[in-house]
């Protein structure tokens, strides 16, 4: 819409709809839904388990997997299915896709379809890591037609035709999904900015200063969101010593005192406030390398292979040390170095191991097990096989 040629409004969304009953069904398709609900996966781990597949696919419909997330009190249930090849008759797409079908108490408000389908692409988003999810499209029904009665289109921007860098692995993250679904319902204020870009980072070219300001960003809110398994509460004789001290300053700041001990005085005031309570930087990556130990293990020598850095036993207390100092080098460097503006080999496997911690972060709060970050640290980064091999014990169990 053009307000007297100066100004542009552009909407989030537009909601078509051929009948004005409320909707009760959210069909989602598209490239990103292909990438981790690929049907070849699927229907190869069920040969291979000895189920025969009865269903015919191009007109009926096959449901492998349900799911379940609450959002602003309401139970939405997601259910992955299969099949309807042609369902659309002569305008079929004749492709075996997979959709994901969101069912909901009947609604007609629009602001709750949009915010349910974001909840979607945030998983997307999440689950790939990268900002970009794909082309989604979005069929809209209720159960009294029984048909398509609408769509649902994102104007964002975000969208757009991609193939992701690799194929996020069904099987492996099947586990996760609920949780996954529940984190970005919860979470869908948070910031994306650290995600990448169409593409896989892991060589120096792929960084910028922008990325590393963005992904200390992220670190910082995810160890605050993580705090209570990193620092605990000031001892009792600390908070004691603390009261007394501030309770002193109190005492000095009278009227008869000069602006310039006024001053004096509120920053003390300030700095004693935050004994016990404020962590530096290096602290936290070591506070976060400590907890992450076990999940790390499997990973730590295929994560600094020019730095040497890193064995199948994890990373040493020298090693956690030399690590937390380059990465927060960097951040000062990005921060206020104009002159850095492309790293070294070894600066971006600094980067990119703190990619890794925000992305494990954000696991720990989606609820997620030390076993289950450590398969999806390696299937999303590629940094471990620990996936690969539950698929082998699948396989092998089988056989």
């Amino acid at each position: 819409m053009n307000l007297g040629f100066s100004l542009y409004l552009y909407p989030q969304y537009v909601f078509t709809m051929m009948n004005t009953g409320p909707i009760t069904t959210m069909q989602i398709t598209g490239d990103a839904i292909d990438e981790i609900f690929h049907p070849s996966n699927y229907y190869y781990m069920k040969y291979r388990s000895g189920i025969e597949n009865n269903v015919d696919l191009t007109n009926s419909v096959e449901i492998a997997d349900k799911w379940t997330f609450v959002m602003d009190g309401q139970e939405i249930c997601v259910a992955l299915q299969y099949g309807g090849i042609l369902y659309r008759g002569i305008a079929s797409e004749a492709r075996l896709r997979p959709q994901l079908i969101m069912t909901f108490v009947p609604t007609t408000d629009t602001a709750f379809l949009f915010k349910m389908y974001s909840v979607v692409t945030r998983f997307l988003q999440l689950a790939q890591y990268n900002s970009n999810y794909g082309e989604c499209t979005v069929e809209l029904s209720s159960n009294s037609i029984g048909k398509n009665t609408g769509y649902l289109w994102d104007c964002t921007g975000i969208g757009g035709k991609r193939n992701f860098y690799s194929e996020v692995r069904y099987r492996s993250i099947k586990p996760y999904i609920s949780k996954l679904l529940q984190f970005s319902a919860d979470n869908l204020n948070i910031s994306v900015d650290c995600l990448p870009k169409n593409k896989y980072r892991w060589s120096r070219i792929d960084y910028t200063s922008q990325d590393v300001d963005a992904l200390f960003a992220a670190f910082e809110s995810e160890y605050k969101a993580n705090k209570q398994l990193f620092e605990s509460e000031p001892e009792e004789d600390l908070n004691r010593i603390k009261e007394l001290t501030l309770q002193k300053i109190g005492e000095c700041s009278t009227d008869d005192i000069s602006e310039v001990e006024k001053k004096f005085l509120s920053q003390v005031k300030k700095s004693i406030k935050s004994i016990g309570i404020q962590t530096g930087q290096k602290t936290k990556i070591k506070n976060v390398l400590h907890v992450l130990n076990t999940v790390l293990k499997t990973s730590a020598e295929n994560l600094f292979v020019q730095g040497r850095i890193g064995t199948e036993e994890g990373f040493s207390e020298d090693e956690i040390s030399k690590i937390s100092k380059t990465i927060v080098g960097l951040r000062s460097r990005a921060s206020h170095d104009n002159s850095l503006i492309v790293f070294d080999d070894l600066q971006a496997e600094h980067i990119h191991f703190l990619e890794i911690l925000v992305y494990a972060l954000m696991l720990i709060r989606a609820g997620i097990n030390d076993e289950g970050i450590e398969v999806v640290l390696g299937l999303v980064f590629h940094c471990n096989h620990r996936y690969m091999d539950i698929l082998l014990e699948d396989n092998d169990s089988r056989m």
